[in-house]
């Protein structure tokens, strides 16, 4: 009899990432496929022999292969941890052709994510706070832009003068002013049936470089809980998603919201909120478990280099 799986697209470089979904999965008897679009990515030695290759998300090949690998691999959860993937696996689901689960956010919601100008326009049309965005430089120095489509990171870059925005000119770009306050990076699970929030972990970013977060200090998560709940009223949100808020004015707002596990959930799980275990829960209990803020550890500092380490 073969095992259900959970099947993971994207894998990339997510070692740390993929050997906390491994023992959470060894824990609920399913075993664990990786896959990606390169044959060589450092993380498939984390899910071998369980590693697959598929065509880039942009190929006209990509959906079929995807559908016929959930289907022969007995899937009953599937998702991506890169952007690029999940509108298109959420148009796989949008045609019910799967009994295996998207665990990322639905298509329309990855949609407007995906467009950083898009979630802007959404979130400011509902008074809900959000860094102000426009695809042209009307800012005052300094200011950022970076890519309009893709994840936080892409693209980014701070604006000091005019010399810089000549060369900065053409592409898909979004401008924002530059925030001097906190960062704060959140990890937040909302019910994949319900799309409640279940549980979250919130952490001031202490040291970045160019969009990437390096060191990290746990907060409280009881102001954010408000915004989160405000953002999921207007925004179907479901499973692991992760939230860029900056303190800005002096209130909380968000920047971006990527419908994905981030690239530093190892420190939430690191800090003691385990979002991987209502996931899976969910997944093959087929029922909503109830709201549970994780008491964990705050004003705890972490870093990372290649990885984050214990505390």
């Amino acid at each position: 009899m073969r095992q259900d799986s959970l099947n993971v697209f994207g894998i990339g470089k997510r070692n740390a990432l993929l050997e906390l979904l491994k023992a959470e999965c060894n824990d609920a008897n399913i075993s664990l496929n990786g896959y990606d679009a390169s044959p060589y990515c450092p993380a498939a030695n984390a899910v071998q022999p369980n590693f697959f290759v598929v065509p880039p998300a942009k190929s006209s090949e990509y959906l079929m292969s995807v559908e016929n690998l959930l289907q022969e691999h007995q899937s009953i959860g599937h998702f991506s941890i890169i952007d690029p993937e999940i509108p298109v696996l959420g148009q796989l689901e949008r045609k019910g052709v799967l009994s295996s689960q998207l665990l990322n956010s639905t298509y329309s919601t990855a949609i407007i994510c995906e467009d950083k100008f898009l979630l802007f326009k959404t979130l400011n049309d509902f008074g809900i706070g959000v860094i102000s965005t426009s695809t042209s430089p009307e800012f005052n120095y300094p200011y950022i832009f970076k890519d309009r489509f893709g994840s936080g990171a892409s693209g980014f870059s701070v604006i000091h003068s005019e010399d810089v925005v000549r060369v900065a000119k053409g592409g898909d770009l979004i401008y924002q002013p530059y925030c001097t306050g906190e960062h704060y990076c959140v990890d937040a699970y909302f019910s994949i049936w319900t799309g409640k929030l279940i549980d979250l972990c919130a952490k001031e970013v202490l040291y970045k470089s160019n969009g990437e977060s390096y060191t990290l200090r746990s907060q409280s998560p009881g102001e954010f809980i408000n915004l989160l709940n405000q953002v999921a009223a207007v925004l179907p949100l479901r499973s692991i998603v992760n939230f860029d808020v900056y303190r800005h004015e002096d209130g909380l707002v968000v920047m971006d919201i990527n419908c994905r596990i981030g690239g530093n959930y190892p420190a939430s799980h690191l800090f003691g909120c385990n979002l991987l275990k209502p996931m899976i829960t969910e997944l093959i209990s087929k029922s909503p478990v109830l709201p549970s803020h994780t008491s964990y550890l705050e004003n705890k500092t972490i870093s990372k280099y290649l990885a984050f380490t214990s505390l």
